[in-house]
């Protein structure tokens, strides 16, 4: 019988076989129900699998549009940094560096408004607990403990 030598053939054949029994169950293809109980089943499976499907590539369209937005932004900023240093002969190790400079103060922003706008959906009294949870290791830090005595020498 077909595929009972299924380990005597390449990995390339496996990877094709995954992939197309993969599509298969995706797209609801070869299905052969026989009696009207399984043409309800699988009637009732395939328009869920196609919800499920039509949900999950809107997700991904939606969330790609909202990367490609922020992305042609912040490539935006670094092309006007890089012919601004060019036109400037700014060496490549300083070129570097503001490039560096520019992702990490464009992480930081990103995750600065990602607070302010989880905040905003908190009630005061959730967004004073959530405050002092954030700060809390900072303000158990005595940071000034110990500079009176630099102060009084000068």
């Amino acid at each position: 019988p077909p595929g009972t030598d299924l380990y005597n053939k390449s990995i390339t054949y496996h990877y094709w076989s995954a992939i197309y029994n993969a599509i298969i169950m995706l797209a609801s293809n070869e299905l052969g129900p026989r009696t009207p109980a399984e043409y309800l089943f699988v009637s009732v499976m395939m328009i869920v699998g196609a919800l499920i499907m039509a949900n999950i590539f809107g997700e991904m369209a939606v969330l790609a549009q909202v990367m490609t937005k922020k992305q042609v932004k912040f490539q935006e900023q670094i092309d006007t940094a890089n012919t601004a240093m060019k036109n400037l002969v700014i060496g490549p190790e300083v070129q570097q560096e503001v490039r560096n400079y520019f992702l990490f103060t464009q992480v930081t922003l990103d995750e600065q408004q990602e607070l302010e706008k989880f905040l905003e959906l908190l009630s005061p009294s959730l967004k004073l607990e959530v405050t002092i949870h954030i700060f809390a290791k900072l303000m158990k830090k005595k940071l000034f403990s110990n500079q009176h005595s630099k102060v009084d020498q000068t």
